[in-house]
């Protein structure tokens, strides 16, 4: 069956429009976005598939191969419901504060992300609910309002407090190129990868999160507690970007320790990210890997939002030789790793480390994306 006869099969009628958003992964700079810092994402293969079609009424139904289906909902007031209708319900509110009447419709879902697996399946999902209603209503909307718009979505209507990067990397990502996005310019770079050379694996470990459980909300509610207590100290410091090594250690004794170690880790992860970048454009390959493995180890010590199936499937990822560095990506507590690696190292990681993984953790790891 055709995509587009599986969309008609599921809205019981011809889409009126449909539209395609990836989802990514994150090279490094982890919990950063929402302290207005420096990230160097990469777009996937993978993604979410939306297709709309109108409804009369002034309700929202929704349509999953996957999930099944969901609603009606009222379009107005919003209703942060407990199923996937959410996002678009979001997204819908979203429109309808900058003045867009988005009448009764009724939206199709597919994707190939696994939900959960840091990966940023639901940025990819609001991303192209915006392009599939942009489309069915010729909004003439552009990229970047495309992903403001899922950003306001997700973070004031769903609930999570998230940053802007992964609706950012999501509408504006380019294939085989990781985007160093300013979350405070709003300033974008594409940065083409070595792909003659290196791989760029995104595992899924098979253990999940849901962002809405609370732990990330309190990693986020500790480290901007942690900017304000910074603030304090010294005046003019908006976000966890202004502070310095300094800071920090002048901190010591003076703030919640809890506090220190999450404004630590922030602050330490924005200059690899630099030297990141730094490493890529001169080729530095074993470099770019050595500080992946700082940022996992920073992310389970520091920020604490790693687990024991994530840091043992970094490890035996890590023991291949070829593997240059290894890190989780995304939230943490579940989800996926990247991997930074030569080419020729892929098919020895998938046939070596993943059965490890899986006979030490009861979990089964997958090759979720090759950039």
């Amino acid at each position: 069956m055709s995509e587009s006869d599986e969309f008609e099969r599921l809205l019981g009628q011809r889409p009126a429009a449909r539209a395609f958003a990836p989802g990514r992964v994150n090279l490094i700079g982890e919990h950063v976005d929402y302290h207005d810092g420096v990230v160097l994402p990469v777009p996937l293969d993978q993604g979410t598939w939306v297709a709309v079609a109108p409804e009369p009424g002034r309700t929202l139904r929704c349509e999953s191969p996957v999930f099944g289906p969901a609603g009606p909902y009222p379009l107005e007031p919003f209703s942060r419901v407990d199923d996937y209708a959410v996002y678009p319900l979001a997204l819908i509110a979203a429109l309808r504060e900058r003045g867009v009447d988005v009448p009764g419709c009724v939206i199709g879902v597919r994707g190939t992300l696994p939900i959960g697996g840091g990966v940023s399946s639901s940025a990819s999902y609001l991303v192209a609910t915006a392009r599939a209603i942009d489309a069915w209503l010729g909004l003439g909307l552009d990229a970047a309002t495309h992903a403001a718009l899922a950003y306001r979505a997700e973070r004031e209507f769903v609930g999570v407090a998230c940053g802007t990067m992964d609706q950012t990397v999501a509408a504006l990502g380019r294939p085989g190129h990781a985007l160093r996005f300013d979350c405070r310019t709003g300033a974008t770079t594409s940065i083409p990868l070595p792909r003659d050379r290196i791989a760029v694996v995104v595992v899924d470990s098979g253990t999940r999160r849901d962002l809405r459980d609370g732990r990330f909300n309190a990693r986020v509610q500790e480290s901007t507690a942690a900017a304000r207590e910074l603030a304090a100290l010294r005046p003019g410091i908006r976000a966890l970007r202004d502070v310095t090594p300094a800071d920090l250690e002048a901190a010591a004794g003076r703030i919640d320790p809890v506090r220190l170690r999450r404004a630590r880790h922030v602050v330490d992860e924005l200059a690899r990210v630099d030297a990141f970048v730094d490493a890529l454009r001169a080729g530095d390959d074993a470099r770019c890997g050595s500080l992946l493995d700082a940022s996992h180890a920073s992310l389970r010590d520091l920020y604490e939002v790693s687990t024991e199936p994530l840091d043992a499937l970094v490890a035996e990822c890590r023991a291949i030789p070829g593997v240059l560095g290894a890190r989780l990506t995304g939230a943490g507590f579940g989800g996926s790793i990247v991997v930074w690696c030569r080419r020729e190292a892929t098919h020895a990681l998938e046939r070596d480390a993943l059965p490890k993984a899986h006979v030490s953790n009861g979990v089964q790891p997958r090759v979720l994306a090759v950039v």
